[in-house]
C-alpha cells in the first residue's frame, strides 16, 4: 500500500480555498472600495490559478503508482484498476451534479439565454465539452464544470506517457525516467503550440458579456485540453522526485536538516511572486491582465506557477514541520470535501443571484458587509452540499471500488498501488 504524502491534502485544501476565494471575489464590485480592499479583492482575483494547483496535484498522485513501479523494477500498474478508480472518483459525484443542475438551468435559466443546453450536457457526460467552444461549458449555472472533461482527458493521456518507461527505455534509473519525461513535456509544448496556430475561434458573440459560450470563445485557444496536459505533467515530473527521494540516503541527510522545509518556504514564494506581479499590473491599468506572464498565452501564470506547485509538492513531501503544518485537521477535512465544495460552490452563487440577490452577480454592487454574509452563506452551503456529496455519492463509490479490488486480488489477479 502506497505511503501517504505529506502536505498533499494541505494542498488540496489550498487549492479549493483559492478557487473559492476567486469566485466568490468576482461578485464583489471594488471600485468603490478602499485602495487597500481593492488590492484585497483583486488578489482574490488571481487566485483563478487554484485550477493548476488540482491539476499539479493530480498529475503528481495518479503517476506516483507508476514511478514506484518503475523504480522497483516491477510490471507497469494494471491500467483498468487505473481507469476504474478514476471513475469511481469523478463519475458519480460529477454526474449527479449535472443533472440535478441541467433540470435547474431550465427552471432558471431564461430561453434566449441557454444555448445547446441538451448538446451540451452530453458532452460533459461524455467528457468531451472542453473540445469545442459551444460545449466547453457544459452547464449554464456552473462554470467550473469546465476543468472536469480536461481532468479526465489528463487522465487518458498520462499511461500513454508512462507507456515508454516500461515498453521501450530498458535500464530503469531515475535519470533515465526523468530524462523521458522532459522529452515528454517538450512534445506537449510543441502539440500546444500547433493548437494554438490552429484552432480558429469565431469572434461574433466573443466575450463575457455574451454569458458563457461568449466566454468559452474569449478563452480558446488558450485555454485547450493539451494545454492543461503541460500543467499536469508538472505534477508527473514533481511524482518521479517523490518516489525517488526516499531510496536516497543523501535525500534522507537533507530531510533530516530541515533543508526542505526551506525549500517548501521557497516554492510558496515563487507562487506568490506572478500572482503579487499581476496584482500591481492590474493595479496600474485598471484591468484584469489575463494570460499574463506566462508561456504560449497559457492561464494561471505557466510555467512559474505550477513548477512552483510541484515544487512545493516536493518539499513538503520530505520536510520536517512544513508537511505537518499544512496535514492540518482542518484541512484535511476540507480535502476530503474539496471536490464535492468544486463541483458545487458556483452553482450555489448563481442560484443564490438568480433567486435572491441580484448584486451577487460578477462585479456586481454589493456593500462590503452584504458581501461578507453571502459569502459565509455559500460556503455553509456548499460545504453542506459537499458532505452529502461525500456521504451519499464519493463514499460509497470508493468503498464499492475496494470491494471490487478485494475480489480482484482473491482471484489472483493484480492490482495497481492505490493512487
Amino acid at each position: 500500500m502506497q505511503k501517504s504524502i505529506a502536505g498533499a491534502d494541505g494542498v488540496r485544501a489550498l487549492a479549493c480555498l483559492m478557487v473559492l476565494g476567486h469566485h466568490l471575489g468576482q461578485r464583489l464590485n471594488p471600485l468603490p472600495l478602499s485602495e487597500s480592499l481593492q488590492a484585497a479583492d483583486f488578489f482574490l482575483w488571481s487566485l483563478s490559478s487554484g485550477v493548476a494547483v488540482f491539476f499539479v496535484l493530480s498529475g503528481m498522485l495518479l503517476s506516483r503508482p507508476f514511478w514506484d513501479a518503475w523504480l522497483d523494477g516491477r510490471p507497469m500498474p494494471s491500467l483498468t484498476t487505473y481507469f476504474v478508480r478514476r471513475a469511481a472518483r469523478i463519475v458519480p459525484a460529477f454526474y449527479v451534479a449535472m443533472l440535478i443542475l441541467f433540470a435547474v438551468q431550465l427552471w432558471l435559466v431564461p430561453g434566449d439565454q441557454l444555448q445547446a443546453p441538451v448538446l451540451r450536457l452530453v458532452a460533459g457526460l461524455a467528457f468531451v465539452s472542453g473540445f469545442h467552444w459551444l460545449t466547453w461549458f457544459p452547464n449554464e449555472l456552473n462554470g467550473p464544470f469546465w476543468s472536469i472533461g480536461l481532468e479526465v482527458f489528463c487522465y487518458a493521456v498520462l499511461p500513454l506517457f508512462l507507456l515508454p518507461l516500461f515498453t521501450l527505455l530498458r535500464r530503469r534509473s531515475f535519470a533515465s525516467g526523468i530524462a523521458w519525461w522532459l522529452v515528454g513535456f517538450g512534445l506537449v509544448l510543441l502539440a500546444n503550440a500547433a493548437v494554438m496556430a490552429l484552432v480558429q475561434v469565431p469572434s461574433e458573440g466573443r466575450g463575457w458579456r455574451f454569458g458563457l459560450v461568449g466566454g468559452a470563445k474569449y478563452w480558446i485557444p488558450n485555454y485547450n485540453p493539451v494545454g492543461f496536459f503541460a500543467q499536469y505533467a508538472f505534477g508527473v515530473l514533481a511524482a518521479g522526485f517523490i518516489a525517488w527521494m526516499p531510496r536516497s540516503a543523501a535525500c534522507a541527510r537533507l530531510a533530516r536538516s530541515g533543508l526542505f522545509d526551506l525549500l517548501a518556504l521557497a516554492a510558496i514564494g515563487l507562487g506568490l511572486w506572478p500572482h503579487l506581479k499581476w496584482l500591481a499590473l492590474v493595479a496600474e491599468t485598471q484591468q484584469m491582465a489575463d494570460f499574463t506572464f506566462s508561456w504560449q498565452n497559457q492561464p494561471y501564470f505557466f510555467p512559474w506557477f505550477p513548477a512552483s506547485v510541484a515544487l512545493l509538492l516536493v518539499s513538503a513531501s520530505a520536510s520536517r514541520w512544513i508537511g505537518r503544518v499544512l496535514d492540518n485537521p482542518l484541512f484535511r477535512g476540507i480535502a476530503r470535501l474539496s471536490f464535492g465544495i468544486y463541483l458545487w460552490h458556483f452553482a450555489v452563487l448563481e442560484i443564490l443571484q438568480r433567486t435572491v440577490e441580484p448584486g451577487l452577480r460578477v462585479f456586481g454592487t454589493l456593500s462590503l458587509e452584504q458581501w461578507f454574509g453571502y459569502a459565509t452563506l455559500v460556503i455553509a452551503l456548499s460545504t453542506a452540499i459537499a458532505a452529502l456529496s461525500w456521504w451519499l455519492v464519493e463514499a460509497p463509490a470508493l468503498r464499492a471500488v475496494k470491494r471490487w479490488e478485494s475480489r480482484r486480488r482473491g482471484s489472483g489477479v493484480p492490482a495497481a498501488a492505490h493512487a
